[in-house]
């Protein structure tokens, strides 16, 4: 289950960012994000953390979990990346 819901995100270009998405559960629920309608996972884990941020990294980022047991639950968080001004 899904303890708290993440909350979208602004950085500037180059930034880093880390995204959230706390969960509970027994047995201790699998976290995976995905981004947009991409079924790929990125990342395993309740944080994902991204350094040198750049413009495509911007859109929809999506983290399931499910311990196995009931069904998915998925929360989606908003990236907006600011474009740096030369």
């Amino acid at each position: 289950m899904i303890a708290s819901a993440p909350v979208n995100q602004a950085v500037l270009e180059g930034g880093n960012l880390t995204l959230h998405c706390n969960v509970t559960g027994n047995p201790t629920p699998n976290v995976t994000w995905t981004k947009d309608a991409d079924q790929t996972v990125l990342h395993r884990g309740e944080t994902y953390s991204m350094t040198d941020v750049q413009r495509q990294a911007a859109g929809d980022y999506i983290c399931t979990t499910w311990n196995g047991m009931g069904v998915q639950e998925n929360a989606t968080i908003t990236v907006d990346v600011h474009c740096k001004i030369s």
